[in-house]
């Protein structure tokens, strides 16, 4: 998740200064950092938080929230960058670091543990 913060805040320094080496390879780390990082997510978290019984209704749920999420960011980048230009990234890169935040200290860890478990640390 790091990685990520780094490469799009590099991705909005290569483009404001136009330095478009530097923005082609931090879109492809971007995209590199967004599959072991964010990318999972609402596939994990959705299994992880529910018994196993909502475990499928959990899932979909957060998997429809990314769906709905990446459905905003597609409408309201072009008018955002129409009006912000090259630091539109900066909102990502503060989303990011936001999450990040969040993630580290609201959610717990659940490797090794049962679902009952999980569900009492939740409470």
């Amino acid at each position: 998740m790091a990685a990520m913060t780094v490469s799009v805040t590099l991705l909005g320094v290569g483009l404001a200064l136009k330095l478009n080496t530097l923005a082609v390879v931090s879109l492809y780390l971007v995209v590199a950092s967004f599959a072991p990082g964010y990318g999972p997510v609402p596939f994990l978290l959705g299994t992880e938080f529910f018994d196993v019984r909502a475990a499928g209704a959990g899932g979909s749920w957060a998997l429809a929230a990314n769906w709905v999420g990446t459905f905003i960011v597609a409408v309201a980048f072009l008018p955002l960058q129409n009006l912000m230009g090259e630091w539109v990234f900066s909102i990502f890169v503060s989303a990011l670091l936001i999450c990040g935040v969040v993630f580290y200290f609201k959610i717990p860890e659940t490797k090794g543990y049962t679902i009952e478990e999980i569900a009492k640390k939740l409470k």
